[in-house]
């Protein structure tokens, strides 16, 4: 089965239970589809992603992705693949140059954040997962095993 369909399959049942916030959770499922797939060479990868909600401009200060090579980049989150005209950027410097009209208080948050998911990426792609609810990991696990007719994961 091809990631895509378990990444459309992760979206429903994001969407349905109003899932957000949950982007470790969320790569961590991927991830694991992957791994025992056969993909090799793939990576949690933090990035900050810009575009638009509504047409209101919004930052998503930190986010995880995966990152398959070649610049390829699985999201994961049904929250985040809405945005409207989305960007996905990996360091502060190009987001500072693409965005050059932010506060200096809000520099300091960003840059606060996309350390923060720095570390925490490091550290998932040194095996030590950061699964941000065991709740949702398990019943979205369910969902997509039940929709996708298969198991793939030993649960948590």
């Amino acid at each position: 089965m091809h990631y895509k369909k378990v990444c459309k399959t992760m979206y429903d049942f994001q969407y349905r239970n109003n899932i957000k916030n949950e982007c470790t959770t969320n790569t961590t499922i991927m991830y694991d589809y992957l791994k025992r797939n056969g993909m090799k060479n793939i990576k949690f990868k933090p990035v900050i992603v810009i575009g638009f909600r509504n047409k209101i401009p919004i930052i998503v200060r930190g986010h995880l992705v995966i990152d398959i090579g070649n610049d390829d980049l699985i999201e994961c989150s049904y929250d985040i693949s809405i945005i409207e005209d989305a960007k996905y950027i990996d360091n502060l410097q190009k987001l500072f140059y693409v965005i050059s009209n932010i506060s200096p208080d809000d520099k300091k948050v960003i840059i606060k954040d996309a350390l923060e998911f720095q570390k925490i990426a490091n550290n998932m792609n040194n095996g030590k997962f950061h699964i941000a609810s065991d709740k949702v990991y398990n019943e979205q696990l369910d969902y997509i095993e039940k929709k996708c007719n298969m198991k793939f994961i030993s649960k948590n």
